[in-house]
């Protein structure tokens, strides 16, 4: 894991989130079911216009079969994942629309 930023705060990152990906669904994690977690976001990964780049491939993809893992690991498109982990965070899946992302 490279690392190019200063490790973000769950409020940076949201900021970040929300101004790289206006039409996304970020929410701290304390949201989810009002326990305080602490460095946690959620993300709602079923919105396909969420995208890296103009008319890229959507950031996550719970069904993808990329194999080879030329555009996707684990369903989190490759460039999103290390856009998250220059940060310091990492991601996971809850279930097939939603995503949490964890600091290191």
């Amino acid at each position: 894991m490279s690392q190019k930023y200063k490790t973000f705060t769950e409020g940076r990152l949201l900021k970040a989130l929300e101004k790289k990906w206006p039409n996304g669904f970020w929410r701290s994690g304390n949201e989810w079911d009002g326990r305080k977690k602490g460095n946690t976001v959620w993300a709602g990964a079923e919105d396909s216009d969420v995208t890296w780049g103009k008319n890229g491939l959507p950031l996550f993809n719970y069904w993808v079969e990329d194999y080879e893992e030329h555009h996707y690991t684990f369903g989190v498109h490759n460039k999103f994942r290390q856009w998250l982990e220059d940060r310091g965070w990492w991601s996971e899946w809850n279930d097939p629309g939603t995503i949490f992302f964890y600091k290191n």
